[in-house]
């Protein structure tokens, strides 16, 4: 009498509780395919590069959004409007007046545009993301909601300068 071998399929459902398919105990003589017993070591795929990192102030926010406009001209004129626009709300009574009053400095500059500067959409490419900030920021009192608008009116400054170089 000899000794019989047994595939090794039959060790994993032994001793492992895997339950292979009958196409793989036909096949699999001696290697499991329901586990990896007898695989060799997979090595994981290289991870992507991360993201970059987040723009983490309003400032950079700014001015990456007014750059990516190209319109150094109203850029200017935004945060020459905005500026002292930020004195008043500063000094407001709410949120909401202080908010206003930004909102309608911004609205004169953006209504003022002609030309190809009037066909540029600042609404989504500047204001919304602007929005977006402050709210995740949640400013408490007219005073934090105009600084971080200063902080907005400095980065469309910078983006100014930049694109007139």
């Amino acid at each position: 009498m000899g000794v019989r071998l047994l595939p090794l399929w039959v060790l994993c459902v032994a001793l492992a509780g895997c339950s292979p398919t009958a196409t793989e105990q036909t096949t699999a003589y001696n290697c499991c395919p329901c586990c990896d017993c007898c695989r060799p070591p997979v090595t994981p795929p290289p991870q992507p590069e991360p993201p970059p990192p987040e723009v983490d102030t309003i400032f950079e926010l700014s001015k990456l959004a007014a750059v990516k406009l190209g319109d150094a001209v109203t850029a200017r004129r935004l945060a020459e409007a905005i500026l002292p626009a930020c004195d008043a709300a500063a000094v407001a009574v709410d949120m909401v007046e202080a908010i206003r009053v930004v909102q309608d400095a911004t609205r004169a500059v953006l209504i003022e545009r002609d030309g190809q500067a009037d066909l540029i959409d600042w609404r989504n490419g500047w204001r919304a993301p602007i929005s977006d900030h402050i709210g995740q920021r949640n400013p408490r009192s007219p005073a934090e909601y105009a600084e971080l608008m200063r902080h907005a009116a400095r980065g469309l400054m910078a983006a100014a300068l930049e694109l007139s170089k």
